[in-house]
């Protein structure tokens, strides 16, 4: 059956990520404000922070100082602070892993958010 074929198709196929639109200004401040607090945390003697960790404070940072309450907007902030560190990683290599978590039992790759990150030493902040 030709139909039933395409339906096959179609479930193994995988979807696109949505793109996430952003400004420049605000690509710069959500950079300036995760490489803020890893270098905090280098000063306080710390050699990296954990992704979730990162995303985390980001998070509980912009819902403190700013009038977040929908549950929309909160999934959206945190969609687009994931897909921010994911750039500084792969792209900018302004963000740096310095330790890739163990594969967890059952998983068949590591979680992301264990993954300890640090601000490449090269990396100078926009003014």
């Amino acid at each position: 059956d030709k139909e039933g074929d395409t339906e096959g198709d179609k479930e193994g196929e995988k979807k696109a990520p949505a793109q996430i639109t952003l400004t420049y200004d605000k690509f710069q401040s959500v950079t300036n404000m995760l490489v803020t607090r890893l270098r905090q945390a280098e000063e306080e003697g710390e050699p990296g922070m954990k992704q979730g960790d990162l995303v985390a404070w980001y998070m509980e940072h912009i819902m403190h100082n700013t009038n977040v309450e929908s549950n929309a907007t909160t999934q959206q902030e945190f969609k687009l602070v994931r897909a921010v560190v994911q750039h500084l990683i792969l792209r900018d290599s302004t963000l740096i892993i310095i330790e890739e978590p163990e594969v967890e039992e059952g998983q068949t790759v590591p979680r992301t958010s264990n993954r300890v990150l640090a601000v490449n030493p090269n990396y100078v902040i926009e003014a």
